[in-house]
């Protein structure tokens, strides 16, 4: 089976190539205008001369006005279907925002507020859905009425599970830019419905996600370094860098000193590697899961600021498993600059700001990635694929959860010529700029 690539949070639609296409389509609808003038003026001519008895012209005329009205009629719809998926969009986008306060609520500690937390990147960006929430209202009403039965087919879809109940506690909030109702808190937060979800697999950390607890210590040890790395020319030739736990090496960092000057990282994450003293161990893993610190995320920090990253510098992360969770979590922490995500197999997704470049590409077949409950990041691409076409006992051994079968996909990934993924290059042909370049790996041991 190949991969196929999507992008949006609920929608698998890129409403910029459906407003791309009508454009086009409406170019296309124009040129037709045109050639019935021509030809109207040449059947204008034709009846003038009465040497001349033709009136085929007349007849180009009217089939080529009636192609231009279908063609720009097509236009239309495409231009409706893109106001559409962009209203579900930003709904979706204004639901990760509010979510914590929800279904994250309980679990992760928060305050009972209806309404974003007040850090300013989510003022800002509440703001930014609502000036294009009422901008796009004006510009196309139907498209918005429309957009919220899809809303509500949606949520009354009984396979939407958990969506569900997620959904009508964010429709519930005052002051959304649908301009829902308030409603009683008390009616909103009860009981423990909401966070039991999100310990169950919800799958998107919103824009306003927090760790909560200090998590256990964890002691990273530099192991290989080296002086004259290079740039990953490729998704899998970077997916290939991922430790894979032959060794101790759990986390690799990469330093590229660029031509213009400033310095841009690379962080490569390992996934589980089992119990005992090793920070990127199962407790690790539920504890990221649940919205907690772990070991795991306190040994990615250290391991930072030993490489020598400092605050404002570009961070670039791909992980794979645990190692895409502790990723995501890093991303949404916003400790760091980091500019793109990369998550191989992760069981969750972060619910990505603009500008980060964010790709998250998981096997259908892999039970990890159900974690996540069908949560795609939001403004990032996702690319899926059923790994393995077999069945019967060997699937016990989940063939598709492995970092190799993760890497073979990446090679698919850099063949694709979908447009989504240009970016992606862009990113390595950057890097692959950079005057010299560094490379340390750390292990990372539970402290006593």
């Amino acid at each position: 089976m190949s991969i196929e690539v999507t992008s949006g949070s609920v929608t698998a639609v890129d409403t910029t190539s459906l407003r791309v296409a009508a454009a086009r389509v409406d170019a296309v609808a124009d040129r037709l205008r045109e050639l019935s003038t021509t030809a109207q003026e040449a059947a204008v001519f034709i009846a003038a001369n009465p040497t001349m008895h033709d009136g085929r012209a007349f007849d180009v005329q009217r089939e080529a006005l009636r192609a231009a009205g279908r063609v720009g009629k097509v236009a239309h719809d495409l231009r409706m279907a893109a106001d559409e998926y962009e209203f579900i969009e930003l709904r979706f986008r204004w639901m990760m925002i509010a979510s914590p306060l929800i279904a994250y609520a309980p679990l992760a500690g928060g305050g009972a507020r209806l309404a974003p937390r007040g850090d300013a990147s989510s003022v800002r960006e509440a703001e930014r859905i609502e000036a294009r929430w009422a901008e796009l209202a004006h510009e196309s009403p139907l498209a918005m009425e429309r957009a919220n039965e899809r809303w509500n087919a949606w949520r009354a879809d009984p396979d939407a599970g958990a969506f569900e109940e997620w959904g009508d506690a964010v429709d519930r909030l005052p002051l959304t830019p649908w301009g829902v109702p308030s409603a009683d808190p008390g009616s909103v937060l009860a009981g423990d419905v909401g966070a039991s979800i999100a310990a169950l697999g919800l799958g998107v950390v919103p824009l306003t996600a927090r760790l909560v607890g200090k998590g256990d210590p964890a002691a990273v040890r530099p192991m290989a370094l080296r002086a004259d790395a290079s740039a990953p020319g490729s998704l899998r030739e970077a997916a290939a860098r991922i430790p894979d736990g032959e060794t101790d090496s759990r986390i690799r960092v990469e330093t590229y000193e660029m031509p213009g000057g400033g310095r841009e990282h690379v962080v490569y994450l390992a996934g589980t590697q089992g119990d005992g003293d090793d920070a990127w161990d199962w407790g690790s893993n539920v504890e990221l899961y649940r919205g907690h610190r772990s070991a795991s995320y306190n040994g990615l920090e250290q391991a930072l600021a030993d490489a020598g990253i400092r605050p404002g510098e570009a961070v670039h992360e791909i992980g794979f498993s645990q190692g895409a969770m502790v990723g995501a979590r890093m991303a949404a922490e916003g400790e760091y600059d980091v500019r793109s995500l990369i998550s191989l197999g992760s069981p969750i997704d972060v619910a990505g700001t603009d500008g980060m470049l964010q790709v998250s590409v998981r096997h259908t077949d892999d039970v990890v990635t159900a974690l996540a409950n069908g949560g795609n990041p939001a403004e990032g691409v996702l690319v899926s694929k059923h790994y393995d076409p077999g069945g019967g006992l060997r699937d016990i051994v989940v063939p598709a959860h492995r970092l190799h079968a993760y890497v073979e996909t990446a090679a698919e990934v850099d063949a694709s010529t979908d447009p989504r993924l240009d970016e992606l290059d862009e990113l390595f042909a950057r890097l692959g700029t950079a005057r010299s370049a560094t490379a340390v790996e750390f292990s990372a041991q539970r402290a006593e």
